[in-house]
């Protein structure tokens, strides 16, 4: 393993995060989103809702 990456996976052993996938606002599209252990707070979605509201905006544009 390359230096940059060992010391990578050492940093990230201990931290756990849960996933959960979203349907979002509509029916064919989905979020990632990654929650806080614990407390099952959303620290952050892939992709964020912005990008989902402006991607709606444009689908309803067509």
């Amino acid at each position: 393993m390359s230096e940059p990456k060992e010391m990578a996976t050492e940093r990230l052993k201990d931290i756990v995060l849960n996933i959960r996938l979203s349907s979002g606002d509509g029916k064919d599209r989905f979020q990632v989103e990654i929650l806080k252990p614990g407390t099952d707070e959303v620290i952050r979605r892939f992709p964020p809702d912005e990008s989902s509201k402006i991607t709606a905006s444009i689908k309803e544009m067509n």
